[in-house]
């Protein structure tokens, strides 16, 4: 692998579209020349958070965090930063890898960045030992067999533990990684006489990712025939591993979930695993047959499309009427995958692949789905056949369905689907309807930027005036240049303006141009990311084509000397008629120590 360079940097500025990023994490609406959304950082129920493609950056009003493509990664995902460039990069194609070692991103002496280590280690070692040992060609040629390909394999890292005892016991051990921590991990057992013993055997290793991409926990497959050893073993819950906080393989389909504006949920491991491999790449696995309501919620703030994909058997099929119930609530767009024939989608696939090599399941899937409404009626009627009681119950679920439809169109068809399939008369059903009291939560209205953007600021007090002189520098990087000895005479009021100059001369050395996204890209201060945002987001109201006297008047305000009385006052009067409440009360403060 390259080791990162500039030239790889500014590839990666050029070709990763910042609106796509964020809307893998945040549901963006254009308003304007920008995009606005929810932010992902705090709680809020008025969205502040824009995205500008013009300036490459993203940036919330409200908590001020965000940045340019790489540092909104690293927030988000809570990586490094040369984590979030070598991820990014990857995306392009690009092989890199940062500058800093395997290790350089956990501190191994934190227990809990100890577990996310082992696993990383230990998914890699048992998928080294699937593709590469003697002792996993069964394990091996099973998985050929059941139609996966070896990219595919590499690609969801599948391993294989083999049946020998401790060989994770003994690659933690000559990893020198504490064997306690591991069992807390769930990777490795303790008995009761305090010996240590490998948790997974002969078994078929899926790892788990966290939304992170960090994995957190394994799924292991039995090759074992005895009937007696459970099919699948996963990992016990632990401090790094909640079950209702995990679908399989969200972390790599979230770009995919975000352009098609759609989730598949599926069962299985491997009906996502089949999925991707013939071209299915935003489908994710529920961690048994439910779904956690605040993942839901996730799921739903990211896309307004779900279609569900769960096993055809009696568990799938009334999983899905209660994940459907649910999703309903929120959106009009929930779809029931058809496929029959097939215990699952994995199933289907391998059938459909065996006997047509050619077969189009993209095509497949935009074309064979039903309304989850309609499924229900489906199953309710068959499921109710000689039950009127039941019959009558299930109607007045289904109309309860129907009554959050906002789609006016759609209400009529599923209305009158209803009507034909249980033989009510559409009238009768229509007049119930019109009892029916419930509504589905409005989202909040979207917010519109005000003119006066000082005023979203309301917890930071930079001095503006220095604000409005690096407002200069950050349009006109000869007059920066042509001023810059003149600003070692300057005294900024507050300390943060003598490190974004620090910065500033950086860049202007290395960049004639100034754009914003560059210049915060070598900034590790969030705080003076911050700075440097505002700044350039803020109108301050500066000539257009500024006159270098102009911008030494500002220089002369803060250069290094004794203030008399008299500029005391006078630079009072000024923040007075400019509003500048903020140095109005410095200078009121100055004032009162000089009559000391």
């Amino acid at each position: 692998m390259a080791k990162l360079s500039k030239k790889d940097i500014d590839y990666i500025f050029d070709n990763i579209d910042i609106v796509s990023l964020v809307s893998e994490y945040v549901k963006l609406e254009k308003r304007g020349q920008n995009y606005l959304g929810l932010c992902p950082f705090h709680n809020e129920k008025t969205p502040s958070f824009t995205v500008s493609p013009e300036k490459r950056i993203a940036h919330c009003f409200g908590c001020g965090k965000g940045g340019n493509i790489f540092q909104f990664l690293s927030l988000i995902e809570n990586i490094t930063y040369n984590q979030a460039i070598v991820k990014l990069g990857t995306r392009l194609g690009l092989d890199i890898e940062s500058n800093i070692n395997l290790e350089a991103g956990y501190d191994l002496n934190n227990e809990l960045d100890l577990m996310y280590y082992g696993h990383m280690l230990l998914a890699d070692y048992y998928n080294y030992i699937l593709l590469n040992t003697k002792e996993a060609e069964i394990a091996l040629k099973y998985l050929l067999d059941r139609g996966l390909s070896i990219d595919v394999i590499k690609h969801f890292n599948i391993g294989y533990a083999p049946r020998e005892n401790n060989i994770a016991l003994n690659f933690f051990n000559s990893n020198q990684i504490a064997l306690n921590t591991m069992v807390e991990a769930g990777l490795l057992g303790k008995n009761d006489n305090g010996d240590y013993y490998d948790v997974f055997k002969d078994r078929i290793m899926f790892p788990i990712k966290n939304n992170q991409n960090q994995v957190v926990a394994f799924s292991g497959r039995t090759m074992s025939l005895d009937k007696s050893v459970p099919k699948y073993y996963n990992t016990h819950e632990t401090k790094i591993f909640e079950k209702r906080t995990v679908l399989y393989n969200f972390s790599d389909a979230r770009s995919f979930i975000a352009k098609e504006n759609e989730v598949i949920l599926c069962e299985g491991y491997m009906d996502v695993i089949k999925a991707h491999q013939n071209g299915i790449k935003n489908a994710v696995a529920l961690m048994g047959t439910n779904i956690d309501s605040n993942k839901l919620n996730e799921i739903l703030s990211l896309v307004s499309k779900v279609t569900l994909s769960l096993d055809n058997d009696e568990a799938g099929s009334k999983a899905q009427i209660e994940i459907g119930n649910r999703i309903i609530k929120k959106t009009d767009n929930v779809y029931k995958l058809k496929f029959s024939g097939a215990k699952d989608l994995d199933e289907f696939l391998t059938d459909k692949n065996s006997k047509n090599p050619d077969f189009d399941i993209v095509n497949y899937i935009k074309n064979n789905k039903d309304h989850f409404i309609n499924y229900k009626i489906d199953y309710c009627k068959n499921d109710s056949k000689t039950n009127i009681e039941q019959r009558i119950s299930y109607k007045n679920e289904i109309l309860t369905n129907i009554a959050y439809i906002e789609d006016e169109s759609l209400k009529y068809i599923l209305l009158t689907n209803l009507a034909e399939e249980f033989g009510i008369e559409r009238q009768v059903l229509l007049k119930e309807l019109g009892q029916v009291n419930v509504k589905r939560k409005k989202a909040a209205e979207l917010w519109v930027a005000p003119a006066n953007t000082e005023k979203l600021f309301r917890t930071i007090n930079y001095d503006k005036k220095v604000c409005r002189l690096f407002k200069y520098f950050f349009v006109n990087r000869a007059l920066f240049v042509e001023k810059y000895n003149e600003l070692e005479k300057c005294y900024f009021p507050q300390d943060i303006f003598e490190n974004l100059l620090d910065y500033l001369v950086i860049y202007y050395n290395n960049n004639l141009e100034f754009h914003i996204h560059k210049f915060i890209h070598s900034i590790e201060d969030e705080e003076i990311v911050r700075l440097a945002t505002y700044i350039d987001e803020t109108d301050f109201l500066i000539e257009e084509n500024p006159t270098s006297e102009v911008v030494s008047d500002y220089i002369k305000y803060f250069s290094r000397k004794e203030i008399t009385l008299e500029e005391i006052k006078n630079r009072l009067r000024v923040a007075i008629q400019e509003m500048d409440l903020e140095t109005q009360k410095e200078l009121l403060l100055q004032l009162k120590n000089y009559k000391k």
